[in-house]
């Protein structure tokens, strides 16, 4: 079996939404080639995304195993532990390979963290990240959330405020600021900043409280 060309067809079959045709295709080229780890990556990522992410960190492990530092595949395994339930096994996995991690890793990290109640360790993650690309409307968004989360209420909003400046067009930051200002009793601004949410997004019920 010419694995690229196979795996071309994979990827027409994805594009039209046919991921259990996608999977099946990619397992019998993974059948054929069992050593190829486009394959292999392709194999745990559409188990993934038909519904069995338990089934797909499997293949994702084994191909990271073969190929340790191959970041796509490590935060796609990072991602199907998560949606599997397994946050210690995502924990090890973000925290494997050695020297300077990429801000998607960091921001992975820093997900984790929160979810195991580590606050300090997802504040520092997230204050690297937002270092390494403070363009990105998103980490700031993130590191907002995580210092209010953290009883920074002051914090929380300077980190807000820039995200809302690089992206203002975003409901869900003018809804997270709106709930710093409100802890930071500033209530007149957090009104404000609701009514902005709400403005942006009229269907999200959370912004028009």
């Amino acid at each position: 079996m010419n694995s690229p060309a196979s795996l071309a067809h994979v990827a027409r079959l994805h594009s039209t939404g046919d991921l259990i045709g996608a999977r099946r295709q990619a397992e019998d080229v993974l059948a054929a080639n069992p050593n190829d780890l486009n394959a292999m990556r392709m194999v745990g990522v559409l188990y993934c995304q038909t519904g069995e992410p338990s089934t797909g960190a499997e293949f994702l492990a084994e191909a990271l195993r073969r190929a340790p530092a191959d970041e796509a595949t490590r935060l796609n395994l990072i991602q199907a532990l998560l949606d599997s339930g397994d946050v210690a096994e995502a924990e090890r996995a973000a925290s494997a390979p050695g020297g300077k991690a990429s801000p998607q890793l960091l921001k992975a990290r820093a997900l984790i963290a929160r979810q195991l109640g580590k606050t300090d360790e997802a504040l520092r993650h997230l204050e690297q990240a937002a270092k390494a690309t403070p363009s990105d409307y998103a980490v700031w968004n993130n590191l907002g959330n995580a210092l209010h989360e953290a009883d920074q209420p002051e914090r929380a909003v300077e980190a807000l405020e820039r995200a809302r400046g690089l992206n203002p067009g975003a409901a869900v930051v003018h809804l997270n600021l709106g709930r710093a200002l409100a802890s930071a009793d500033r209530h007149e601004d957090s009104l404000r900043a609701f009514q902005e949410a709400a403005r942006r997004d009229p269907e999200d019920g959370m912004a028009a409280l």
